[in-house]
């Protein structure tokens, strides 16, 4: 069972289509390394991600609460998370 994440930040990541119409779940990390790009941990950092649902194309809504994120998918369901700590 998913449980929904809590209010937290907004992110929006778009995802692109292969030619083969798939998106590769690397697409998940985009969401984090583009939050990372301001202030990477000079200590480096470890994170977990688990995929609940195969990638789309199209836009995602990541929100955030203190080390956790959540991603949307466009039909409001979780289709991954993301724990990380520096």
């Amino acid at each position: 069972m998913v449980t929904l994440p809590p209010e937290g930040r907004v992110f929006t990541h778009r995802a692109h289509r292969d030619r083969a119409g798939h998106v590769d779940n690397a697409v998940y990390w985009a969401a984090l390394e583009e939050e990372l790009v301001a202030g990477e941990p000079a200590g480096g950092l470890e994170a977990e991600m688990e995929h609940r649902a195969p990638a789309g194309p199209g836009e995602a809504a990541v929100l955030a609460d203190g080390p956790m994120r959540w991603i949307m998918d466009p039909a409001g369901a979780v289709a991954a998370t993301i724990r990380w700590a520096a």
